[in-house]
């Protein structure tokens, strides 16, 4: 029997020898531009938030410049549009394209991919983006003890939250950023991701950040001087989370007072480039013996067998956008979050978690 063949490929954009954007990503960056949404783009591809953010934000990186940008007007004000330099690339890979087409009469993106865009798509009644808290699982448990809706919960970093938020994406944003000049935490943030005139910012809890190692702490792990040594193996959160702010600042901090340049300081530290995106990873890496440890937050060592070496107190607080505060179910979690019944939860399930007589109140509201 003879078998009839066909040709395939892909092509993709190198930078510097680099691998910098493929199919996959013109995909999503074509969505985006026809929906104007992330969220909706990443759904109609059939993808997560969080891995359609992380393949965009990882070009964001390379280049140096954003890909995604909040579109102004419109009833909300918002949406995301693409900006020049994403424009520029897909206008070099359809080139490319073209090339290795031979003038083929072929469009990057096929019927069957361009019918996607009539595709409805369900976004949740709810979308929390952002750092990673056991905090935002008891409220969502404890609302939907009293009303049924759908929600969501992306877990892509602090910055990624605000992100999402100046892209009209995420209703609520959890954050945990510390600014290195006023020991502030989170509030100066609004103003470096343009979110100052459209959110508002809402007290959270008070936990603590610090080194999450094995019972008895086998490597005398104290300080961040001590992840530079060669027996020591960490596991990274990923750029652009508060857990690897605060990991870099760390760094910044010996290189000044060294004398030495940053880079020098990263490459002496095992593991640094190995990234995951939650708290709970991070553990499970350290229980697993896969590294010896990780930043993250204040864990119940008496379920996970490790230990919480702390190194700061900080406030893990939520950013809303403004125009969905009226919003039932937004009005239901700012509830939720001030009531007795949740603090009673978090004592007993999340004690590393503390409640202040700030909690549920607006802290900033430009």
């Amino acid at each position: 029997m003879k078998l009839n063949f066909t040709a395939g490929f892909e092509a993709w954009l190198e930078l510097n020898g680099q691998y910098l954007i493929g199919k996959k990503e013109i995909e999503i960056l074509e969505h985006i531009k026809q929906q104007g949404s992330f969220m909706r783009a990443a759904k109609t591809l059939g993808l997560s938030y969080a891995h359609a953010w992380n393949r965009i934000d990882n070009i964001q990186k390379i280049l140096g410049t954003p890909l995604v940008e909040a579109r102004r007007g419109g009833v909300s004000g918002g949406g995301a549009t693409l900006t020049y330099a994403a424009n520029n690339i897909l206008s070099e890979y359809y080139i490319l394209q073209k090339r290795l087409l031979k003038s083929a009469a072929k469009s990057i993106i096929s019927k069957q991919e361009a019918n996607l865009f009539k595709k409805k798509v369900w976004l949740p009644d709810i979308t929390i983006i952002g750092s990673n808290s056991i905090g935002i699982e008891l409220i969502i448990e404890q609302m939907l003890s009293e009303k049924k809706f759908s929600y969501e919960i992306v877990n892509v970093g602090s910055s990624g939250g605000l992100n999402a938020i100046m892209l009209g994406e995420a209703d609520i944003a959890g954050v945990h950023l510390s600014d290195s000049k006023t020991g502030e935490y989170n509030i100066s943030f609004m103003n470096r991701y343009w979110i100052t005139g459209k959110a508002i910012m809402v007290r959270g809890f008070k936990r603590k950040q610090g080194f999450i190692v094995k019972k008895r702490n086998p490597k005398q792990i104290f300080g961040f001087r001590d992840l530079l040594r060669k027996e020591v193996k960490i596991i990274n959160r990923g750029l652009g989370s508060g857990t690897r702010h605060l990991l870099d600042e760390g760094i910044q901090q010996i290189a000044k007072e060294d004398g030495i340049e940053v880079k020098t300081i990263i490459n002496m530290i095992r593991g640094y480039d190995y990234e995951v995106n939650s708290h709970p990873e991070v553990a499970e890496a350290v229980r697993s013996g896969e590294a010896d440890v990780g930043l993250g937050v204040e864990v119940r060592t008496v379920k996970t067998n490790l230990e919480f070496i702390p190194i700061q107190e900080e406030w893990f607080d939520f950013v809303l956008e403004k125009t969905r505060m009226r919003k039932p179910v937004i009005e239901l979690f700012l509830k939720t979050l001030k009531s007795d019944k949740l603090r009673g939860i978090i004592q007993t399930r999340a004690p590393e978690l503390k409640y202040t007589d700030k909690t549920g109140k607006i802290i900033h509201q430009p």
